[in-house]
């Protein structure tokens, strides 16, 4: 491969990288401004790959508006992220809820309902099926108390359910019960007590393939959620970095608030020594004279 091919096969896969992260934000309602991706330059060189490495999805959302798709609402993209986590969290509780109750349901040795949907072409699946999702979700339950990979796993689950909504449930069911799925329980009974976080990691990644090729989602739509996703982690990490600065400016604030108080209070503690140190000279002085006059 020449270097002008590897130069055009990075800025190519530059470019499909920002378009999938814009194409997958304008699904969920964002709007981003016109020409914000330029278009292929006649001659791709070094510079024109650096240009698009630096249009990172925080910049991009600076040159964004969000439409809330419930309310028609237009407002900016930061509030709009705020927003998206909002309606997550609420899909995640109702998802407990819908597992909660199927959970009660076995216990009391109840057929499995279907779940309730509107959506039509969401078939209802087997309550045999369900048994192998729900002994994965037991399993990971049990060893999360204790093991940290556990509760990776379980959070790269319910991340997706959160994004996919009770679909993502009966996504999650159907890969289970196949070959692949019954392959994944299995792994994921032995690194859910491994200590090796990044082997979690690697087995979600794993089963995001088996989604895919057990036909439960299309590999564009699963490139949207790992985009949506990786997004998410990178809004999450800069958070987290911003609470950590502001937390090291307090703790700032606070050493130079001592510093400030220890040092007038050591020259409060200097003034009174010089003061005292005047009356004792004054105090030798008087009594020299006294001495003078006697003589």
């Amino acid at each position: 491969m020449t270097s002008k091919e590897a130069l055009r096969k990075e800025y190519q896969k530059e470019r499909n990288r920002i378009t999938r992260f814009m194409r997958a934000a304008e699904k969920r309602g964002y709007m981003f401004d016109e020409g914000l991706l330029p278009p292929p330059p006649k001659r791709i060189t070094k510079a024109s790959v650096r240009r698009l490495s630096k249009l990172k999805p925080d910049f991009l959302y600076s040159h964004a508006h969000y439409v809330d798709p419930d309310t028609g609402e237009y407002m900016p993209a930061k509030r709009g992220r705020v927003e998206e986590r909002k309606k997550a969290t609420r899909k995640a509780r109702l998802t407990n809820v819908i597992k909660k109750d199927k959970e009660a349901s076995l216990a009391r040795g109840k057929r499995q309902e279907p779940p309730e949907t509107t959506a039509t072409d969401i078939p209802y699946y087997p309550l045999a099926d369900y048994l192998s999702y729900h002994g994965l979700m037991v399993l990971l339950d049990s060893a999360a108390v204790a093991h940290a990979n556990a509760r990776i796993m379980k959070w790269y689950i319910s991340d997706y359910l959160s994004r996919r909504g009770q679909g993502g449930m009966i996504d999650l069911v159907r890969a289970f019960s196949t070959p692949q799925g019954e392959e994944a329980i299995r792994e994921a009974s032995e690194i859910a007590y491994d200590s090796d976080g990044e082997r979690a990691r690697q087995w979600w990644f794993k089963f995001e393939k088996v989604l895919v090729d057990v036909g439960v989602i299309t590999e564009e739509e699963m490139k949207d959620l790992q985009d949506a996703r990786d997004l998410d982690e990178w809004a999450n990490q800069i958070a987290r970095d911003e609470r950590r600065l502001i937390e090291k400016e307090k703790k700032w604030e606070r050493t130079v608030e001592r510093e400030t108080k220890r040092r007038e209070k050591l020259d409060e503690e200097i003034h009174k020594g010089k003061l005292q140190t005047e009356k004792a000279l004054a105090k030798f002085e008087n009594v020299g004279l006294d001495w003078d006059n006697e003589d």
